[in-house]
């Protein structure tokens, strides 16, 4: 009777409708004594403003480059050389290095993309120190801070070689890697090789003239003849690249050597061989990126070339050393002779792709490269049988 009594008097209680209003009045009233005493208001708005600043990177409000010369002032002061040195060079230029840069200022602060252009300016190898970091001006502003030394890049370049038989082979020139502090590359040697010598060219311009075109040439003019090859354009810079146009191409008139000692069929010992080779290759490769971003990317291109060879065979023989390209290379039992004159006239046509995720580089040809102009394809040192 006691319980029952009890359970009744508890249902009373709660059915009575002043007391339900009461209730809801007094819990109200604790709420929002809680909010304004900030308990709840802090611990939501510290939440929602940790968020804020989680999602929402730092936006980059300056630049700041630093340039130094290739020996510090401490160096200069210690030695006439090292301050001889740095008045022979000219520092790398501002423009230089801010056209590397895969930031600007108003965007907002990207590891990633700091990190792609430390690793293009430290392809170039034209410094001795290189370093780049975030940091707070005194008004709290995000700076990004980007500090290089110079290495020495006028660079000799001697090699010498003498054979048991008394012939020499060598090189003697210069390499200057970093063209009055403009990143370009100018080399210049006179080759001395066995059976040829003469001078050896090569120019590397990046973003020619202030454009994005690129320009690489090498040039030998030898005593038997001229060879060169060539590629211009606008490369695939990075990962973010969306397209990229280059002409590439090959021209030599000058001999080739096919170095042997063998037995023809009527006992004839054939000597090194001598191919007269007149060749003119173009390439033209166009490739668009369809998915483009730092982890990965998606390109398909096409090759379109064109290819004028022509080949004149000549035979040195048992010591006879002059140059007889009148002499046909004798055939062995089966095998044809080579191209005496006219010229073979090939197209070809070439739709390649490439891919690349994470870390690995997977594709074909010129288009898998990042950043890195392909240089026109590789020729036989000897040509093919017919």
């Amino acid at each position: 009777m006691h319980c029952l009594s009890h359970r009744t008097e508890r249902r009373r209680f709660h059915s009575h409708p002043r007391l339900r209003l009461a209730l809801r009045v007094a819990g109200a009233l604790a709420t929002w004594a809680l909010i304004l005493s900030g308990g709840w208001t802090s611990r939501l708005v510290a939440q929602e403003t940790a968020a804020v600043l989680v999602a929402t990177p730092p936006v980059v409000d300056t630049i700041i480059i630093v340039r130094s010369n290739v020996f510090t002032a401490e160096e200069v002061e210690s030695s006439g050389f090292f301050r001889l040195m740095n008045s022979i060079h000219v520092t790398t230029k501002e423009w230089l290095i801010r056209d590397y840069l895969e930031f600007e200022v108003g965007q907002p602060y990207d590891a990633a993309e700091v990190d792609e252009t430390e690793r293009k300016l430290r392809a170039k190898h034209l410094f001795r120190a290189l370093s780049i970091d975030s940091v707070r001006l005194e008004d709290g502003r995000l700076a990004v801070r980007i500090e290089s030394q110079d290495g020495w890049s006028l660079k000799p370049k001697f090699a010498l070689s003498i054979a048991s038989s008394g012939d020499w082979t060598g090189a003697l020139g210069i390499n200057e890697i970093n063209l009055l502090g403009t990143g370009n590359q100018v080399y210049l040697a006179y080759v001395k090789e066995i059976d040829r010598d003469g001078l050896n060219t090569t120019v590397d311009f990046d973003r020619l003239l202030g454009s994005q075109i690129d320009f690489q040439l090498n040039y030998a003019s030898m005593s038997d003849g001229n060879n060169g090859n060539w590629i211009t354009g606008v490369p695939f810079r990075n990962s973010g690249s969306t397209q990229s146009l280059e002409w590439d191409g090959l021209s030599a008139n000058q001999d080739v050597f096919r170095y042997r000692n063998e037995l023809d069929p009527d006992g004839t010992v054939l000597d090194t061989t001598i191919y007269r080779r007149d060749a003119l290759i173009n390439n033209l490769t166009g490739a668009l990126a369809t998915r483009h971003s730092p982890d990965d990317y998606l390109r398909f291109g096409a090759v379109a070339g064109v290819r004028t060879a022509a080949r004149i065979c000549g035979q040195f023989r048992g010591g006879d050393n002059s140059h007889r390209p009148d002499v046909q290379l004798r055939r062995r039992p089966g095998q044809r002779g080579c191209q005496s004159n006219g010229a073979r006239v090939r197209h070809r046509l070439r739709i390649p792709a490439s891919y690349h995720t994470g870390d690995q580089l997977q594709g074909t040809g010129a288009l898998a490269s990042q950043g890195e102009a392909a240089g026109p394809p590789e020729e036989e040192s000897t040509p093919a049988a017919d």
